[in-house]
This record gives structure tokens, C-alpha cells and sequence, in this order.
């Protein structure tokens, strides 16, 4: 199966359910991400509530959460992906990690 035929958790791109043709692309979060988010105290509930988070605070911080609870970039492209981009947070091409330490 193709990792397009799943839904995808936002934060580590882990495959959460297979719906075939018409799966979304980070638009839930896993229960382990939300778990590991908040204990680096980050409470988020949903997608929006963690870009929002992302937005909200300084990059040094959102890197280093997001380096801690195992963030990983899609292959496909999606807007949460795209709005760590534009804090100025790096992907690395060859793992799909943040960029750096």
C-alpha cells in the first residue's frame, strides 16, 4: 500500500489509519504526539491548535519541541508542513527530520 492511502499524523508522519484513495495528509495528530507534546507542555487538541502554537511562538522553541518529539516533514505536501517552513525551520531532505541539532 502506498503511504497516500493513509491518514498520517501531523507531528511524526506515522501512517494512523488506512482510507485508500481520498486520505488527508497531517490533518489529525496522533494520541502519542499529543501525549509527547504535552509533556513538553505544549496542549494542543488538533492540527489548527498546534500550527497556532507553531505561529506563537519563537523558533528556537518550536524547533526544539518539535526536534524532541520526533517531528518528521511528509513527502506529500500539506499546510503544517509548510508553516514550520515559513518559521524559517529547515528540512532535512535526506531523513525528512528538522534540520540541525
Amino acid at each position: 500500500m502506498a503511504h497516500s492511502d493513509y491518514n498520517c499524523c501531523a507531528v511524526c508522519d506515522r501512517k494512523m489509519s488506512y482510507v485508500g484513495i481520498g486520505a488527508k495528509t497531517k490533518t489529525e495528530i496522533c494520541s502519542t504526539c499529543i501525549a509527547n507534546l504535552a509533556q513538553e507542555g505544549v496542549i494542543v487538541h488538533n492540527v489548527e491548535e498546534l500550527v497556532d502554537w507553531a505561529k506563537d511562538n519563537n523558533k528556537e522553541t518550536v524547533k526544539n519541541i518539535l526536534q524532541i518529539v520526533g517531528f518528521h516533514f511528509c513527502y506529500y505536501g500539506n499546510w503544517v508542513d509548510e508553516s514550520i517552513e515559513e518559521k524559517g525551520i529547515e528540512e532535512d531532505k535526506e531523513t525528512r527530520r528538522i534540520k540541525g541539532n
